[in-house]
């Protein structure tokens, strides 16, 4: 073995070296990550939005413990994100928003939270379990909820602010077996040797039954009703195809990175393409071509739907602020500090909202000429509704009353007088009592309706009376009687006359459970269709030929948020667009 001298004093520059790299050295990341939790393309963190493009900078002390947390936007700065001191755990006592809103958290030795008091200084207080399970919670309104566990830290019981008890019991390898509600409803489940659900039994003792392959994938399910669903799936697990009561398949393929290319409805085919990013950019179906463009950042652009296009626009931190429909009206948004609308503005009319401190609206202003009040309880509940003209004066009051589990039992309106609500155990509304006016409602134990009941002169009046169902399908209400195919959908309603024929509405539905045409009494026939997302698109009045149509409604979707359609008719001069 052979030893390296060192020459006199190199060791101790060493050692000294050591100490001052210690000391300096300086760690830098640059990071883009995309959480589950956030979709939205420069998400950095969950619930935090750097927009694209830009940076987010947290900073953080000396010992390592989150600040200030700041959005750079170039010439033009955001306001101070999320920041406080930390405990010496590293968790925040103190949240400040942009807007200087703070929420502030008071926490135990372990670092749970035992108070947490929010903008508008209401406060709830937390109590924990020596295992750190939460056992009682105080609102802000003073009204409490409380949980207990057994000695493996299930929650066995649950009492709701009403003294209302649920009841929670299990079986090995802590499964739950059986729910109990607080109306005394029971459900049962049941597992098999690898844990998995095998079968759900409600308070009716009908069963919902589940299957597996040997790999573990689901292959069947058999409803309530005894109808069944079968999977089958490839290799990789992934879902291949799925055949309903009535023999209907619905199969997909896949290309190499898992994404549907294909799916075939019952002969209907449905087929996908995606852009570089792996995102969807045209699908073509049976009755629509959806395509979608989108920025390099991966915000969409624009959504074309059989050539009728919805285009968007964007700030530099990524939010929505304008968005132009296929007839070309146009909106336009504005934000605050912290990403809340304040302003809207369509058709050349304005919408201005403001804001509590924890982020509810308080009013909308429509122009100079209509303002919509909002107040909230405690608990964030709506309490008020005000309706107010240009010059301040009432037009329009309404005030909720709610039970102390959050049920709304009672309303004062301006204009239509004062309605009471009984409710259940379980929640559901049994009675309401106005003036001069009573509805009574009532339920079996697996929360259907049994019967019903309102004033002679209110409408829908052919529809009070008992209630009478096979399994879950309801086939009478009343004076109306309903069929329904091997599925479970409605595919006839039948409403009866005096001294006439019953009036009668048929329904056809796709493999996809998705309605396509309606019959009236009258014998008028519509059809709907559908884009690849699953949005009805078009509904078509059909002439006595069954093929002419008379009348025509296209739909625009944002989303999942209907926001144009447009209804063409030969006895229109002109289309009429509602946006």
């Amino acid at each position: 073995m052979t030893r390296t001298r060192s020459r006199p004093g190199e060791r101790r520059r060493r050692r000294r070296g050591r100490r001052q790299r210690q000391r300096q050295r300086r760690c830098r990341w640059r990071r883009r990550r995309q959480g589950p939790a956030d979709p939205r393309p420069g998400a950095d963190r969950p619930g935090h939005h750097a927009g694209p493009g830009r940076a987010a900078r947290t900073r953080h002390d000396r010992r390592g413990e989150r600040g200030p947390r700041l959005l750079r936007s170039g010439a033009v700065g955001t306001g101070v994100g999320p920041r406080g001191p930390d405990v010496g755990a590293g968790l925040p006592t103190e949240i400040t928003d942009p807007l200087g809103a703070v929420t502030r958290y008071e926490r135990d030795a372990f670092g749970r939270p035992v108070t947490i008091t929010d903008p508008t200084g209401a406060v709830t207080h937390l109590e924990w379990t020596v295992e750190g399970h939460l056992a009682r919670r105080t609102a802000a309104d003073g009204t409490t909820e409380s949980w207990t566990y057994d000695g493996e830290g299930n929650c066995t019981t649950h009492t709701d602010p009403m003294g209302a008890v649920s009841h929670f019991e299990y079986t090995h390898f802590d499964l739950l077996s059986a729910r109990t509600g607080p109306d005394g409803v029971r459900y049962e489940f049941e597992h098999d040797m690898e844990l998995r659900l095998t079968r759900v039994t409600n308070p009716q003792g009908l069963t919902w039954d589940y299957e597996y392959d040997e790999a573990g994938n689901l292959t069947s399910e058999t409803d309530f009703d005894d109808r069944t669903l079968t999977y089958e799936h490839d290799a990789t697990g992934r879902l291949a195809s799925r055949t309903n009561a009535l023999g209907q398949v619905v199969s997909y393929e896949r290309n190499a990175l898992g994404q549907v290319t294909r799916k075939d409805a019952a002969g209907k085919v449905t087929t996908y393409a995606y852009d570089m990013t792996d995102q969807l950019a045209q699908a073509t179906g049976p009755d629509t071509t959806l395509q979608i463009l989108r920025d390099r950042f991966g915000r969409v652009r624009s959504e074309t739907v059989n050539g009728r296009e919805l285009a968007y626009r964007y700030d530099e931190f990524g939010r929505l602020t304008g968005r132009t429909t296929p007839t070309g009206a146009t909106t336009t948004w504005t934000y605050d500090a912290t990403g809340r609308r304040t302003g809207m503005t369509a058709s050349g009319r304005t919408i201005d909202f403001t804001y509590d401190e924890a982020g509810r609206e308080l009013s909308r202003r429509i122009g100079e000429t209509v303002t919509l009040e909002h107040t909230f309880d405690a608990l964030g509940r709506l309490t008020t509704q005000s309706v107010r003209g240009s010059g301040g004066h009432a037009i329009q009051h309404r005030a909720y009353t709610y039970r102390a589990d959050g049920n709304l039992i009672g309303i004062d309106d301006q204009l239509s007088g004062t309605r009471h609500f009984d409710v259940d155990a379980a929640g559901r509304v049994t009675a309401v009592h106005a003036t001069n006016w009573t509805e009574t409602y009532a339920y079996d134990e697996a929360g259907n309706q049994t019967s019903a009941s309102w004033p002679p002169d209110h409408p829908g009046q052919e529809a009070t009376g008992p209630r009478t169902y096979e399994g879950t399908r309801i086939t009478r209400a009343g004076k109306i009687r309903y069929e329904h195919d091997e599925l479970g959908r409605i595919t006839l309603r039948q409403k009866t006359r005096l001294s006439r024929k019953p009036d009668t509405w048929r329904y056809e539905w796709d493999a996809e459970d998705r309605l396509t045409a309606v019959t009236t009494p009258d014998g008028t026939r519509w059809c709907y269709t559908y884009d690849p997302l699953g949005r009805r698109t078009s509904k078509s009045r059909l002439a006595a030929d069954g093929e002419t149509v008379v009348e025509r409604v296209d739909f625009t979707w944002d989303g999942t948020t209907l926001c144009e359609q447009t209804t063409s008719s030969p006895d229109l001069p002109n289309p009429v667009t509602l946006t």
